[in-house]
């Protein structure tokens, strides 16, 4: 495949107007942007000093606090990480995370949860920060420089046909970059996943994944040109840097002036990361 030299051209402009008209035309038909919630009230804390055998078990775990008050023991329920079971723990057993120290983890749903997109908060030191390679696992969103990573987790409900697990957002993110085509195991039995950053370096927001939905939405409408079509005129950091500067601007002008404020993606792409990815891939 030749190699691309990254401008942008006429064709691309054209593309790019193309996707961010249907954007334009999204948003006024729904009002308001719903994708993306940002979980409320959430409270994360390191758990420690507990002395019972059963309780030293416990120490330096993460839990997520259930309830905002406590019970009449003086106790808070809370989920701990890795125990399936709701524990009973003071405040004084309770160390809160800081808030500068949660990373934003997009949650995509799968069709049969029937449940809105959401952005969960996760401590920088939760254990699906652990041992994430460096380039994520999206390949194509590794060629514009913008690493995440893809991972499946459990349904919030029991699903039970196989299109109850259809996620095609998570399909999208898992294309080869060289046919258009996810590989089988993410095209069926997908079901939930979380989208985020390696290493928890940065968050992922609603508007983050607004516009790398519609970038590949675009990008698969070009594979549909025909076999003239060269995928690296658009996976590469300059082509989508531009992308998201157009659907900002686009949006800015429009009707929703407010939208994409939450953008994270601008200003983060790493350009050797997706010179490494190119060599390997093309």
């Amino acid at each position: 495949m030749p190699a691309s030299n990254n401008n942008i051209t006429f064709t691309d402009m054209a593309r790019m107007d193309a996707c961010l008209a249907h954007m334009r035309e999204s948003a006024k038909e729904s009002g308001k942007k719903s994708q993306g919630e940002v979980e409320g009230g959430v409270r994360w804390t390191t758990i420690l000093n507990l002395q019972s055998d059963a309780g030293k078990k416990l120490n330096g775990r993460l839990g997520k606090v259930l309830t905002q008050e406590v019970n009449r023991d003086g106790r808070h329920e809370v989920a701990v990480e890795g125990i399936q079971q709701i524990k009973l723990l003071k405040p004084a057993n309770l160390e809160d995370i800081p808030e500068e120290n949660l990373v934003r983890v997009y949650r995509i749903p799968s069709d049969g949860e029937g449940e809105s997109h959401q952005v969960l908060l996760f401590p920088r030191v939760h254990n699906i920060f652990q041992n994430n390679l460096p380039r994520g696992n999206s390949p194509a969103m590794a060629l514009c420089g913008l690493p995440l990573i893809v991972k499946k987790t459990t349904p919030r409900r029991r699903l039970g046909d196989q299109s109850d697990y259809d996620n095609q957002w998570a399909t999208w993110l898992m294309i080869d970059p060289r046919s258009g085509f996810a590989p089988s195991e993410w095209q069926s039995y997908v079901g939930p996943v979380y989208v985020f950053r390696p290493s928890g370096s940065g968050d992922v927001s609603g508007d983050d994944m607004e516009v790398i939905n519609d970038f590949l939405s675009s990008l698969l409408d070009a594979f549909g040109d025909g076999p003239d079509f060269n995928p690296q005129e658009m996976l590469n950091p300059v082509y989508f840097s531009e992308f998201v500067q157009q659907a900002k601007s686009h949006q800015e002008q429009s009707d929703m002036a407010s939208a994409l404020e939450g953008l994270t993606i601008l200003g983060t792409l790493d350009r050797g990361l997706a010179e490494e990815c190119a060599q390997i891939v093309w």
